[in-house]
Parts: C-alpha cells; sequence; structure tokens
C-alpha cells in the first residue's frame, strides 16, 4: 500500500510541495497555502549554519494537534533554543514544522545570540571579585536572553 501523500500540519488539507533550496542539495516540502514548511531529521542545520544540530524534547513538552506528515503523530511544541521561537517537532523522526516567518526569525535570533555569546566570551579576565560578578551576571542575562 502506498504511503499517502505528506500534508500540511496546519492546514491539515494541503498536500506539501517540494523546494529545493539554495545550497541545491536539500529539499524541503512547503505549504503552497500557509507557506509553513517541513524540515527533515537533518534538514535545517544543513542549510541554517546557527542552527542546533539536535533538538531535545522534554517529555512534557505540549503536544499539538498538528501531525508529523512523516510519521502521522502529534508534534510537540518547543521553544527553539535561545530564541522566543515556538516550533513544532516530531518526535520520532526529528522533523521540524516551521509557520511562515519562523525560519527568519530563529536565523536573526540565534546568530545574534551567538554575536554576544561571542562578544562576552571576549572579555579578559576579571581582576577583582567585583568584575567577576558583574560578567558572571552579564553572560547569564545573553543566556537567558535577558539582554538584548
Amino acid at each position: 500500500m502506498p504511503k499517502p501523500e505528506p500534508q500540511c500540519p496546519k492546514c491539515r488539507s494541503t498536500k506539501l510541495r517540494q523546494k529545493m533550496l539554495s545550497d541545491d542539495t536539500t529539499q524541503m516540502d512547503v505549504c503552497p497555502d500557509c507557506r509553513g514548511g517541513w524540515f527533515d531529521g537533518r534538514e535545517l542545520p544543513a542549510v541554517l549554519s546557527c542552527a542546533v544540530d539536535d533538538l531535545s524534547i522534554p517529555s512534557d513538552a505540549e503536544r499539538t494537534s498538528s501531525v508529523c506528515p512523516k510519521c502521522f503523530v502529534p508534534l510537540a511544541r518547543i521553544d527553539y533554543p535561545d530564541t522566543s521561537v515556538e516550533v513544532d517537532v516530531c518526535d520520532q523522526c526529528s522533523g521540524i514544522w516551521l509557520d511562515r516567518g519562523e525560519f527568519k526569525a530563529i536565523n536573526l535570533q540565534r546568530a545574534a545570540f551567538q554575536d554576544r555569546l561571542k562578544f562576552y566570551e571576549s572579555q579578559p579576565s576579571p581582576k577583582s571579585l567585583k568584575e567577576a560578578v558583574i560578567q558572571f551576571i552579564d553572560r547569564i542575562a545573553v543566556k537567558y536572553g535577558e539582554v538584548r
């Protein structure tokens, strides 16, 4: 029996279409209606240099009504690391669904986070306990997104 064609996890009735990405080797599935996109397991890190290689899905992650277009199981909603972007992920195939605009948001926020982290890591070693505490607080603020 042939596998059913992948459907958009959000629209639920629209067939996903394959689109070749700028690296000319990665194809993603795109919904022509809502413009969201499905990235199979390792596709997102292949086209987004600041992407996380392995997303971990907490056991208590919220299950959505959206269904994986490959495995047909409910997707888990998680916060993409070091961003304010919520994404839907399949815990079976590690695929990730990005709503329209989320690819760009992840790219911008992850790049900004990495730039801030590099800046703080390049700072000279503290000369006093006071400087050490200030650097520690600054790094915690960067890690947890309190500094923009």
